[in-house]
Parts: structure tokens; sequence; C-alpha cells
């Protein structure tokens, strides 16, 4: 972001479709912006287009992208260069990662194998955060045990949508199962299964400060013993916007299965349930996810969907946006 007191513009981007991004250059001033801007993508050519922006209004170009291959989710580079008249230049570095989701003509069977969807799985990369212990487990574990490779942590991810549902399917390697208790409620996360948190609207980056806002809201499901896996909502959208509550979502179906060298997950939220965000052809919202990991010890590592590497609780604005396909 171009931001702080001394900055003038506030530049950010999303994507339009799986082929187009929009970059946008926000007059923070009280006076009108005129000068040159150039975009460059992916270390292609760059692209010059004049400035001219009146204050609190927003300059825009679109910059063409290759269509994701199937099982990809290619982040882009953007390089974003502006030069306002009688001001110093400015630059901004922008990274936008897109999953391109199918519209499925027939509901997948929620049997915790996702292997009847169409098309490849994203082999996610081995972004892993380590966790620290707390209370009686730091005296046992003062650091938390090493990663063993993909055998004891590693992911694929599919998401999709129809009409009723958003569809998330999740095949883990992990050499021991350890979920969270039935009953743990919002402690789910403590224990092997995925958190995942939705911004809505995609409009994370568009805002100054950092954050989660009105239109977020975030889930935490656990094998939860036995033939019981738990969705719990951990945090809600306003009222204004979406009539949903914290705490058990029993309209979602979901099913966790036991594989040679882990356990996958298959997730349906129906549309209601993940208003304010609206499961249409174009639709574009921001997906975090944390795939946690717990081996007879303490939730020790997560493996994360932000290229940075963090945690995806407070910082929608580095999520990878999900284009969903007609």
């Amino acid at each position: 972001m171009l931001e702080g007191r001394a900055q003038p513009l506030h530049v950010f981007a999303r994507p339009l479709s799986s082929t187009a991004i929009e970059v946008v250059a926000r007059n923070r001033l009280s006076r009108p912006l005129a000068g040159q801007a150039t975009v460059a993508c992916d270390g292609g050519p760059a692209t010059a287009a004049a400035l001219a922006v009146r204050p609190g209004e927003e300059w825009r170009t679109t910059i063409a992208v290759a269509a994701p291959a199937p099982g990809a989710m290619p982040e882009h580079r953007l390089e974003v260069r502006a030069a306002p008249a009688g001001m110093q230049p400015l630059a901004e570095t922008l990274s936008v990662a897109v999953i391109a989701a199918p519209r499925l003509a027939a509901a997948p069977v929620i049997d915790g194998d996702s292997g009847d969807w169409p098309g490849p799985a994203i082999t996610l990369p081995a972004r892993l955060i380590d966790l620290p212990a707390f209370g009686k487990q730091r005296e046992r574990f003062p650091l938390p045990p090493p990663w063993r490779g993909d055998g004891d942590l590693a992911a694929t991810l599919r998401v999709a949508w129809d009409a009723g549902h958003l569809y998330l399917g999740v095949t883990v390697r992990d050499d021991v199962l350890d979920p969270a208790p039935a009953a743990a409620g919002q402690g789910g996360y403590q224990g092997d299964g995925l958190q995942i948190y939705l911004d809505g609207w995609a409009d994370a980056r568009a805002r100054t400060r950092p954050g989660h806002d009105f239109n977020d809201q975030a889930f935490t499901t656990w094998w939860g013993g036995g033939d019981s896996p738990q969705v719990w909502r951990d945090f809600a959208p306003d009222q204004q916007v979406a009539f949903l509550k914290v705490g058990t979502v029993a309209a979602a179906r979901c099913a966790f299965r036991r594989t040679a060298d882990g356990w996958s997950c298959e997730l349906a939220l129906p549309a209601e349930e993940v208003k304010p965000l609206l499961l249409r052809a174009g639709g574009v919202f921001g997906l975090g996810l944390l795939i946690n990991d717990r081996d007879q010890d303490y939730r020790k590592r997560a493996l994360t969907l932000l290229s940075s590497g963090e945690e995806p609780l407070g910082r929608p604005h580095q999520y990878p946006f999900v284009v969903l396909q007609p």
C-alpha cells in the first residue's frame, strides 16, 4: 500500500475475473492529482497511462493476465509507478493470488473424499507457521518439534461452488491424526482441522488500515471424534449485512476421512451461511486458510494459505482471491 501521512495515493489491486486484474489509485489529498502512471505485471513490459484523479476519487486501469492452469494458484506481481506532477515519484509492489473456483453442475457427495470433484487440486506451498506452547506444555516443549517433511504436514486444496453452496475440499498428509474433542467449541482449532476465513466483499485491500471489517467471518472445522465433525463460526459479519451468529453452523455439511497418509475433509457451506458473500458467476472474495497440526502434543504448527507465511487472522488484505467461474 502507498499509505501514511506523506503518501497522496492509496494503491491496491483485485481481480475482476480470473484473467483481468484492476489496479486502483485513490487520491487521499484535498486537491486534484495529475501526471503519469505505469503498471508492469509478472516482469512484463510496463503499460503507461495518464494519471488524473480528483480529491477522494479513484484512478483505475485493467491488466490482462493468463487464465490459471488447472490445479494452479498463480500469484501475480504488479509493479506500480506513479509520478504526480510537482511531487516525488511513488512506487508500489502488489501481489494478487487467484483461485479460479469452478461452478459444479452436480453437487459433490460430502463424504470426505474430493476425488469426485472436476479437475486437479491445488498443491499448497509449504508455508508453515511454528506455534509456541503455553502453560505447562511450554515446560515440555520450549520449542516446537521440528517439521519432518511433507509426511508430517502438507496439503492440497479445492474450491468450488453452485447456487446453493460454497465447497471446500482439503487433503492433508499428516502422520498422526489428533483432532480436538467434539465438545471443543471455540477451542476446536487446538487439534487437527481447518480454520477458514472469508473476506466476503474482497475489499480489505481497498482500506488503508489492516484488519477485519463488517463483511468478514471465520469458521473452524474439525473431526470432533467418531462420525460427528464440527463446524463452528468463530466470528460473524455485522448484523446489518448478514443475520449470522457465532457458534455451531448446523446447516453446514462436513465430512472427514482417514487416508493412507493423513486425512481429508469436505465442507459444504450453504449460501445463507456465507453472506454477505454472494454465490454468483464472476463473484470475488478473499480466502484465508489454516491447516492445524497436533501430534499428541499440542497445536504446534499450521500450514497457511498466505504467501507471507503468516496467520490469516487480522490480515484479510493478504488473502488470495477466489473468482467464481461461470
